[in-house]
C-alpha cells in the first residue's frame, strides 16, 4: 500500500496478520495488532497493547486484501525456496550415493582384471570427474577374449 491510503480507523493486512491504523505521520504511521479476545484492549488512544511503527518498507507489503500476500508472492516465494533447497540436497545424495557405487564397481573390476580403461573411468566417476570418452567406446574384437576372461573372473568370485 502506499502511504496516502492508510487512514486512521482503516484495517489492512501484512504477512504477520490483521491491523488497524492509528496515526498517520509524515513518513511512517502506527497500527495496532488485531485479534485479542477481549476487544476492549482497542479502546483508546491510549491502548491496553502496544502500537506498533510501520515504516515506508513495511506499508509497501501491506494490503487491503489478505489474499493479495499470496498474489505478491511473498509466501509462494518462500516454498519455492523451500523446494529448491530439498531437491538440491537430494540430488546431493543421490550423486554422493552414484559415486560410492562407482567406487565399489572399481574394486569389483579390479578383482576380477577388468581392462586399465575402465577402471580408470570407474574410478573417475568415483571422484566426481567425468571419464575419458575413449575409455567407454566398444570394445574392438581384439580384446573380446580378455573381456570373456574377465567376465568368467567375475562369475568365480561371485560364486565363492
Amino acid at each position: 500500500m502506499k502511504h496516502t491510503e492508510f487512514r486512521i480507523g482503516l484495517g489492512f493486512y501484512t504477512a504477520t496478520g490483521t491491523w488497524r491504523c492509528t496515526d498517520v505521520g509524515t513518513r511512517v504511521i502506527t497500527a495496532l495488532k488485531l485479534g485479542q479476545p477481549d476487544p476492549e484492549v482497542y479502546d483508546g488512544p491510549p491502548y491496553a497493547v502496544g502500537e506498533f511503527v510501520f515504516d515506508e518498507d513495511d506499508q509497501d507489503a501491506a494490503s487491503l486484501r489478505p489474499q493479495k500476500l499470496v498474489v505478491t508472492g511473498m509466501l509462494e516465494s518462500e516454498t519455492i525456496t523451500y523446494r529448491a533447497v530439498a531437491r538440491a540436497e537430494a540430488l546431493e545424495r543421490e550423486v554422493d550415493r552414484l559415486r560410492q557405487v562407482c567406487a565399489d564397481a572399481y574394486h569389483f573390476a579390479s578383482a576380477t582384471g577388468a581392462p586399465v580403461p575402465l577402471l580408470d573411468a570407474l574410478w573417475a566417476a568415483s571422484e566426481g570427474k567425468p571419464p575419458l570418452r575413449d575409455s567407454l567406446l566398444a570394445v574392438s574384437s581384439g580384446r573380446t577374449g580378455h573381456l570373456q576372461q574377465t567376465l568368467d573372473n567375475a562369475v568365480r568370485a561371485l560364486d565363492r
